[in-house]
């Protein structure tokens, strides 16, 4: 019998094996594996809480959300905390594994596992879309039982937001944004303390727009809260700005837009996302931005105020008016 197995079949002999060839090869703590601990520091990156392992459907690792994220299978994982690269990472797993041949046993019941599994993907995705679907509906009820949005709603005020109080919605005193998505409501934001969704949303590529955006636009910007839209809209003097909700959605939103309008200029308006001294995680909204002009073609503009401090562009707007 051969003891040669190509990479397919490796992927195939470690399954189960994932956390003893990570800690005996890689030296990762057995900590990180734990199943009660959903989100932990990252053992390579440094990130303090967005490194997760997830086993619902065969190991996979995910550092980090959004356009800079890292993720994939145990292979990816040990190049992620290694930097050696897939070949030699092939080599100690064949090593870890002794050069094992699988048995048609053993290939069955893989197949059988990957079989299983494919079909409890379809059906969880479906039952997924199901609860979505019920969701928007539910938002396009609540949207249409719900007054117009008070003038004098603080968060409006706050913003210099008052004149548009007739986009927005409201329920006792938290302030409602809808949420788009084809041109349709598919869920809502409801601002009091917080920001909040309605729980079960789809909010993948969902938007919230200042201004209408004719086809042959010349220019469109691109930004992440609804607040930071409406000071960029109106620093523009009305060019047409698109909210994306989260940074994590600034990709879809970028690569929809360059997809609808070809023609038109697309500049990402990012949040500066500056950490204090001695927090080591990322400026999630320029690194994101970034990530996406380099895939998309877009440009960004990063906003700066007098202190150095965080801020995003409704910072610049308001520091603009006091002066």
């Amino acid at each position: 019998m051969s003891n040669k197995i190509n990479f397919s079949q490796i992927k195939d002999l470690m399954l189960g094996k994932e956390e003893a060839f990570l800690t005996q090869y890689y030296g990762l703590d057995s900590s990180i594996f734990a199943k009660k601990q959903k989100q932990k520091p990252c053992p390579s990156c440094g990130g303090k809480d967005r490194f997760a392992i997830l086993k619902k459907h065969g190991f996979r690792f995910k550092c980090g959300w959004g356009a800079g994220s890292a993720g994939g299978d145990v292979f990816n994982l040990a190049a992620h905390v290694s930097n050696e690269s897939l070949a030699e990472i092939r080599k100690n797993a064949i090593e870890f594994l002794g050069c094992e041949v699988m048995s048609p046993d053993r290939e069955r019941e893989i197949r059988e596992i990957q079989r299983n599994a494919a079909r409890i993907r379809k059906i969880e995705a479906f039952e997924a879309q199901k609860k979505k679907d019920a969701v928007a509906v539910e938002a396009r009820k609540m949207w249409g039982s719900m007054p117009e949005a008070n003038p004098d709603h603080p968060y409006l005020k706050s913003k210099l937001m008052s004149k548009y109080a007739y986009k927005f919605k409201q329920f006792k005193n938290v302030l409602v944004i809808p949420v788009i998505k084809l041109n349709k409501i598919v869920s809502l934001q409801f601002i009091s303390d917080g920001k909040n969704f309605l729980k079960g949303s789809d909010l993948k590529g969902v938007h919230f727009t200042w201004g209408k955006i004719p086809k042959d636009a010349k220019l469109i910007y691109i930004v992440e809260g609804v607040s930071t839209g409406y000071a960029v809209h109106e620093m523009s003097k009305g060019v047409p700005v698109v909210c994306c909700f989260t940074v994590g959605n600034l990709m879809n939103i970028t690569e929809s837009l360059k997809m609808f309008f070809p023609n038109s200029k697309l500049i990402i308006a990012a949040d500066n996302d500056i950490r204090e001294e001695g927090n080591t995680n990322p400026n999630t909204g320029v690194e994101t931005a970034k990530i996406v002009s380099k895939v998309t073609g877009c440009e960004y503009i990063v906003p700066t105020i007098k202190s150095g401090k965080k801020c995003d562009y409704h910072n610049v707007f308001m520091q603009h008016l006091i002066k």
